[in-house]
């Protein structure tokens, strides 16, 4: 059959199981219960409470006209009917006398505990089950061992609950009749998957599944023609062989897990693969720790009718082990150290048993001092001293579990502790620098070494470059002359010196020229999957001279691995990093042209339009000569608007190129600033400005360039000019002081926020003025004029005031 429909069956049957589990999880919370509890002697059913007219002892003869014989008939009528309906009991009171009463039944279970619990560990089975066929859906033996745990928790989903009456019922009929059959199916899927995993186990092993799975399925035909007959006519021959046939389906359980058992071990004995070894410890340890408690308290005492010595939700709860331990065995084994996770369990909870039984006898103790002291009224010192005690206590099991690591599994602990160390570190590491010099560090802390490097390919990957390193001052003369590709094919292994490394240790000699040549004895490669190699860290002499460990390289290895991938995660931010910021600024580039070019066009429409308009008035011959000179003023004072426009477009243009030069002469800021105000006196009329001119009396020379200054005045009234609403007021003044001159223009406009003003000289940076029609610009003019003063060394300052204004001193050093 092909994967695809095998796949698309399983998820049937397994969302079918689920389904069912579901329903049969519900109709427990309908099951119903004699209200007195019913005992079993000698074949003889009898009441163990007094209920009404029942007394202690009163023997059952039946319930509802049909005769009991064992205590499963009971359970069996019962199952038909809902908490608080009533059944007749037909009693004898032992002295020969017979008589019939009415009980109403009441719920089977006053709480829920045990509903849950079934719940929790059927789940765990069918989740276990999706899991594998998920995770390998390929494997032969993953399919089976989902068929497995599926079936062991439709098992579990269905235990006798309220099964119904009439045909009308049949998910009652369904529900009820899974459970045996689960058992059946169970116990052949059980076996089936002991044979075949991790391999084969027998010669003629396919012809015993094929009679495995034969017997299976007449069994289920007998089991379920009994079932729906005596169900159906509460048949008492059919009922005793139902019951028979469901004890053999326990006896059938019974013997397929102890099969199992026997199997497991032997597959372990032949096996030669540490992996399947591994394996098999996982089956073996969750079939035995997860089933035995379930065969001994429950399913033996089922078969034999003997007490349960607990309660069965209890004992239910161990069964959660065998899947975990089954995904892990068939998935996951690799992460685990099945010896370790085993020998250490048992050792943590028989301390911790210790130390919960001599908690509670420190409590029970001074509890009892405290009653004999205080009286009743030590209810509050008892709490209080369980809470202290606690307190101590739970640090203690913290120490209990370092003690026995570090008792029982010195090595393993501290080579565990070392690696957590490490690995926590390393993620705390944002650049390779700083990962390489942890590494160095720490790694000198648990080898202690003359010398040592962490090394990483560049970033064309064609040859290595040091990131840390310790007396390696030959080393890192030489490293770029060390090409990745000779090493790529052997880096699968450490490379060592001979003499500086143990025999039981498997290494590459391959490079022994080049290490003695550099005092190189030891490199551990860090290597992302097999081919991959992205560093290596590199070792020296060992301060004690003695030759490198299985211990030292073992070590060294799993922190390479460790480091292999904090490297590729810093690389990888980086990048990432690099290439948000590259798409984040051509974002920004892309934004900004299309502001610019939109502001600009719309800057350069505004006096394009005024020269037009007025151009065509011009064009009529009974204009008067005032009106004429009228308009050509106009026109006059929009070229002269236009022209500083592009002006500073080109400006800015040679700026960014750097080819904006200036040429310095001695120049007047008086005659210059005059010139400014005549040339935008156009302006200050159509916008209706008050120009106050507060200059110096004698000339005020600096070493400048007359155009730059030119256009740096205008900017700045022009910014002026832009962002003033309703006060239209522009003061310029110059004055001499120190031998500094300065320029001062005010306003009393919108101002700048104290935010802003660190941002104003940026380019393409416009202050929100806040009015509806918020400023048109490029956002240039303010950064031509920093420009232009850095070039003539000059100073610019800022004071302003959201609402009232701002004010832009310039101070040029004298000549």
């Amino acid at each position: 059959m092909n994967i695809r429909y095998k796949l698309i069956f399983f998820y049937f049957l397994i969302t079918l199981i689920f389904i069912t589990g579901l329903f049969s999880i519900h109709r427990l919370t309908e099951k119903s219960a004699l209200p007195f509890i019913v005992l079993s002697d000698n074949n003889n059913i009898y009441s163990n409470d007094d209920y009404k007219e029942i007394r202690k002892g009163n023997l059952i003869l039946g319930i509802d006209n049909f005769p009991i014989t064992n205590v499963s008939h009971i359970g069996f009528i019962i199952d038909t009917k809902l908490p608080g309906e009533t059944a007749e009991i037909n009693f004898s009171d032992g002295n020969g006398n017979s008589y019939a009463t009415k009980v109403e039944l009441v719920d089977f279970y006053s709480n829920n505990f045990f509903i849950i619990i079934t719940l929790i560990i059927g789940l765990s089975f069918w989740l276990a089950g999706v899991y594998v066929i998920s995770a390998t859906p390929r494997e032969k033996t993953a399919r089976m061992l989902c068929l497995l745990l599926v079936t062991f928790a439709l098992a579990i989903l269905t235990p006798a609950g309220y099964s119904g009456r009439g045909v009308s019922d049949w998910l009652g009929y369904l529900i009820k009749i899974t459970h045996p059959l689960s058992y059946i199916w169970g116990s052949v899927f059980f076996l089936h998957f002991s044979l075949i995993f991790p391999g084969r186990f027998l010669l003629k092993q396919k012809l015993i599944l094929n009679l495995l799975y034969l017997t299976a399925f007449i069994f289920s035909i007998a089991i379920v023609y009994s079932f729906f007959i005596s169900l159906r006519d509460l048949d008492f021959q059919y009922l005793k062989l139902y019951y028979h046939l469901w004890t053999s389906t326990q006896l059938f359980l019974l013997l397929s897990v102890i099969a199992s058992t026997l199997i497991l071990p032997l597959k372990y004995k032949r096996s030669k693969s540490k992996n399947e070894k591994a394996q098999l410890q996982w089956i073996f340890w969750g079939s035995a720790i997860g089933a035995t408690p379930f065969i001994i308290f429950l399913l033996i005492p089922d078969i034999f009718g003997l007490p349960f010595l607990f309660l069965e939700e209890i004992v239910l709860a161990f069964l959660i082990l065998i899947p975990v331990s089954f995904a892990i065995a068939v998935i996951k084994f690799r992460l685990f150290d099945i010896e370790v996770v085993i020998k250490r369990s048992i050792i943590y909870s028989l301390l911790i048993t210790i130390i919960i039984f001599l908690y509670l006898g420190i409590i029970y103790l001074l509890s009892n001092f405290a009653s004999s002291i205080i009286g009743e009224d030590a209810i509050f010192f008892n709490v209080l001293t369980a809470i202290l005690i606690a307190l101590i206590f739970n640090p203690l099991k913290d120490k209990v579990k370092k003690f026995v690591d570090s008792a029982f599994y010195k090595e393993k602990y501290f080579f565990d502790e070392a690696i957590n160390r490490i690995t926590g570190g390393m993620k705390e590491c944002e650049t390779l620098n700083a990962l390489g010099k942890f590494l160095s560090d720490e790694i000198g802390k648990l080898v202690p070494v003359k010398s040592i490097a962490v090394i990483v390919k560049t970033s064309d990957g064609s040859r290595l470059k040091i990131l840390e390193q310790k007396n390696f001052d030959e080393l890192s003369k030489n490293i770029f002359a060390l090409r990745v590709k000779k090493l790529s094919s052997k880096f699968n292994l450490p490379f060592a010196l001979k003499n500086k490394i143990n025999r039981e240790v498997v290494f590459d000699s391959s490079l022994e020229l080049v290490f003695r040549k550099w005092n190189i004895n030891l490199v551990i490669p860090l290597t992302l999957g097999s081919n991959e190699v992205i560093g290596a860290l590199v070792m020296g002499d060992k301060l004690s001279e003695l030759k490198y460990s299985s211990s030292d390289v073992e070590l060294l290895t799993a922190i390479a691995s460790s480091a292999a991938l904090a490297l590729k995660k810093i690389q990888l931010q980086q990048k990432l990093l690099l290439e948000e910021l590259e798409k984040t600024k051509h974002k920004e580039l892309s934004e900004l042209k299309s502001f610019f070019v939109a502001s600009v066009s719309h800057d350069l429409k505004t006096p394009l339009s005024s020269i037009k308009i007025f151009s065509e008035l011009l064009r009529n011959e009974k204009i008067s000569r005032e009106k004429s000179i009228e308009y050509l003023e106009i026109i006059e004072g929009e070229t002269g608007r236009l022209e500083r426009m592009i002006n500073n477009v080109l400006d800015y243009a040679r700026i960014e190129r750097g080819i904006k030069k200036y040429t310095l002469e001695k120049i007047d800021l008086n005659h210059i600033l005059n010139r400014v105000l005549n040339f935008m006196s156009y302006e200050f009329m159509m916008k209706q400005f008050e120009v106050e001119k507060n200059l110096s009396e004698n000339d005020i020379c600096i070493n400048g360039n007359i155009d730059a200054i030119n256009s740096l005045i205008q900017n700045l009234i022009s910014n002026s000019i832009k962002y003033s609403d309703k006060t239209r007021y522009i003061k310029v003044s110059t004055s001499v002081k120190n031998n500094i001159s300065c320029l001062c223009i005010e306003d009393k406009g919108v101002g700048i926020s104290e935010n802003n003003l660190k941002e104003i000289f940026n380019p393409f940076f416009r202050v929100n003025s806040g009015r509806p029609d918020n400023i048109k610009g490029a956002g240039l003019g303010l950064s031509i004029v920093k420009h232009i003063l850095d070039a003539h060394n000059g100073v610019i300052t800022v004071q302003s005031e959201v609402g009232k204004g701002s004010k832009f001193e310039i101070r040029f050093p004298g000549l």
